[in-house]
């Protein structure tokens, strides 16, 4: 192996120079230096170390970004860059020793499409981006990690506790996928602090923990990306960001397992630390989990300054699945760590979702509706919508009343289209001059249409009538007084 640096990781040397480190080959190991103040002149256009079609390189040990003490940001364009083909490549390790720090720059780590190919099977595990050197100060990047066009089977943590990222204080997402030329698939994100410090407890903030972005792609999809696991060594603590914890949007967004996390609560689970939202699911994306059915794949989504979780369906995206969560409670499910909005809501737009199930969830102590189901077009209709067997406004065992601040269920419909506004606008002012009268919320029929006056008789006709009412005879006479 080629190696540059040669004094203690924990130690770093600085160096300077005209030119970024650039790995062109197999095999290269960067260590133990602190690198700085590569930017060519504009925004993102200089590298701290970049990957140039290369495998098998290891970067450990470094300042990429900061001062030698990393507490003061002295910042690169980006501070690492791996540009495809490069695979196998290795940004951190499992020991302290290992880890680098990399912040303030205009993008943590950035894995880019080479004009040969993609970037393959890298792991990027042990670093702090965009904190300082302790871990516990922001010392953000404008982006944390950013992987685009390209990332197949790359691992960001892992399931060791050597292998958590503290990702947190960036100006922007802690860690973005975003597919534009070629399909991202198969990355896995397990075991980091996304927006907390080092403790899991404070938060440093970020825009979004997880930010999973195919908007403006008509082919290429971001699929099969997995968000924690079923072991505790597999959990992030996704927390104290200031919009949405996990957020996937547009329906290229598919197949996402998003389990066993603890979203906008501290490391244990007991007291918040809130993001804006939990999760959000916009414009259709399809086939995503959160939860499952082993207690392991559970999500504590709680403590939050908003929603729980919020799926919003504009034209065709379904079979997403909500199960087996604590949703407003802590670790245990018997306490109350409420979010501030709605626990679980689904939007429906003008076209109708398909298979959307909510079960077998505690959805308790939140300050909006429990569940709630919104429709905004009278054609909508949702097919295959299920929520059951779950807890809502109760505990775990069913026996703690933790009601939701509203309802426990609730169905909306709304109306936004032009033609529905105009519509009812309509209908309001036949109201106004009582041509039509809307009245009443029960089953009762009730007519509320403006009946014309009754025909009020002059003299001589009521003489005419009362006469022809004696020639009839009683039985004839009763018979008309009933008409």
């Amino acid at each position: 192996a080629r190696s540059v640096g040669g004094r203690s990781p924990s130690r770093p040397i600085s160096v300077t120079t005209w030119r970024c480190p650039s790995i062109r080959a197999a095999n290269c190991v960067v260590r133990g230096f602190v690198i700085n103040r590569f930017n060519g002149g504009t925004p993102f256009s200089g590298n701290g170390i970049r990957i140039v079609a290369a495998g098998n390189a290891i970067i450990e040990g470094n300042y990429i970004g900061t001062d030698i003490n990393g507490t003061t940001a002295l910042s690169n364009g980006a501070g690492v860059t791996m540009e495809g083909p490069s695979n196998s490549n290795t940004v951190g390790g499992t020991v302290a020793t290992a880890r680098n720090v990399i912040s303030g720059n205009g993008v943590g780590i950035r894995m880019l499409v080479g004009s040969a190919g993609r970037n393959d099977q890298s792991v990027i595990a042990g670093n702090y981006i965009g904190t300082d050197a302790t871990g516990s100060v922001a010392l953000g990047n404008g982006s944390g990690v950013v992987l685009t066009d390209t990332a197949t089977l790359t691992t960001i943590g892992g399931s060791t506790f050597g292998s958590r990222n503290v990702i947190s204080g960036n100006h922007g997402n802690n860690i973005g996928l975003r597919a534009l030329e070629l399909t991202v698939s198969g990355v896995v994100i397990q075991g980091n602090f996304l927006g907390t410090d080092v403790t899991g407890a404070t938060p440093l903030g970020g825009i979004h923990g997880v930010d999973i972005d195919t908007s403006g792609v008509t082919t290429r999809f971001v699929v099969g990306t997995g968000i924690g696991g079923t072991t505790a060594g597999a959990r992030n603590i996704i927390s104290g960001n200031s919009e949405v914890g996990i957020r996937l949007s547009f329906d290229l967004s598919n197949a996402t397992h998003i389990q066993g996390n603890y979203i906008g609560t501290d490391v244990t689970g007991s007291h918040s630390v809130a993001n804006g939202g939990g999760i959000s699911l916009e414009a259709d994306p399809t086939a995503n989990t959160i939860g499952g059915s082993v207690s392991g794949a559970r999500n504590i989504i709680s403590g939050n300054t908003s929603f729980g979780i919020v799926m919003g369906f504009h034209s065709s995206g379904g079979s997403n699945v909500v199960q087996g969560n604590f949703i407003g409670t802590d670790v245990t499910g018997t306490n109350k760590l409420g979010n501030g909005g709605t626990g679980v809501g689904v939007v429906i737009q003008p076209i109708n979702p398909s298979d959307v199930q909510i079960r077998e969830n505690v959805i308790a102590n939140n300050g909006g509706t429990g569940v709630n189901v919104t429709t905004n077009c009278l054609g909508c209709r949702g097919s295959g919508l299920v929520i059951s067997n779950n807890q809502i406004g109760t505990d775990l065992t069913g026996q703690i009343d933790m009601g939701n601040g509203l309802d426990g269920f609730d169905t909306e419909l709304k109306f936004n289209s032009p033609l529905h506004v105009k519509h009812l606008q309509t209908l309001v002012d036949l109201q106004k001059d009582k041509t039509f009268d809307y009245s009443g919320r029960t089953n009762e029929a009730e007519r509320r249409f403006q009946q014309r006056p009754r025909r009020r008789l002059r003299p001589r006709q009521l003489d005419d009538r009362h006469s022809r009412q004696r020639q009839a005879g009683p039985a004839q006479h009763r018979d008309e007084d009933r008409h």
